[in-house]
């Protein structure tokens, strides 16, 4: 019974949590920002290109479902960077893995 009780408590807090991460969300966790792309263009309501741990990161934050799948379904993102991933509104992209892992890790459980 009381496995049960915690497995229904998780799964309510993660139905209930937020997934709209702001760039605040990100500095939280070592990502340091250093100017904004023209993440507009792409139907983005904000973006920054910074770095993690000396890997170059660019996140695009979009308000509006369709806009963040057709970005994903494009061909805008794989021509700079060799990885891509979705965090709740964002795309994080990178060069090497680390950075999405960690976004993933720290920021989908805390919400």
């Amino acid at each position: 019974m009381k496995k049960l009780l915690i497995t229904i408590t998780l799964l309510l807090a993660l139905a209930c949590g937020s997934s709209d991460y702001t760039v605040e969300d990100f500095e939280s966790i070592g990502f340091k920002k250093e100017k904004q792309p023209f993440f507009m263009m792409v139907g983005g309501i904000d973006g920054w290109k910074g770095t993690y741990n000396n890997e170059s990161v660019e996140i695009i934050f979009f308000d509006q479902e369709n806009n963040l799948k057709t970005f994903l379904t494009g061909q805008e993102n794989s021509s700079f960077y060799n990885t891509v991933c979705r965090i709740g509104n964002t795309v994080v992209m990178s060069n090497e893995n680390s950075f999405c892992e960690l976004a993933k890790n720290e920021l989908e459980w805390s919400k």
